[in-house]
C-alpha cells in the first residue's frame, strides 16, 4: 500500500486498519516522495525517474512475493 507517513491522518488510518484487520494489512507500505508522484507524469516508471523510489517498492514487491512481510511501527517505511 502506498503510504504518505508524514501526516498524522495517514499514520491514524494505518493504525485503525491494523488495529481492525490485524495481519490482513500489509507491512510491506512504500515511503511516498515527491518523485513517486512525478513519475506518472514525466511518463516513466519509478525505478527510471528516481533510483531510490524504485528500490523502495521493489524491496516492499519482494517482501510480498516472500510472503513474510516485516511488521512495521506506524510512521516507519
Amino acid at each position: 500500500m502506498r503510504v504518505d507517513v508524514r501526516t498524522v491522518l495517514a499514520r491514524d488510518v494505518l493504525e485503525t486498519l491494523r488495529q481492525r484487520f490485524g495481519g490482513a494489512v500489509t507491512a510491506a507500505s512504500v515511503r511516498m516522495s515527491v518523485r513517486m508522484r512525478e513519475a506518472p507524469g514525466a511518463r516513466q516508471p519509478i525505478g527510471v525517474f528516481d533510483a531510490d523510489g524504485g528500490e523502495l517498492v521493489a524491496g516492499a514487491v519482494r517482501r510480498l512475493r516472500n510472503g513474510q512481510p516485516r511488521r512495521l511501527p506506524v510512521g516507519a517505511s
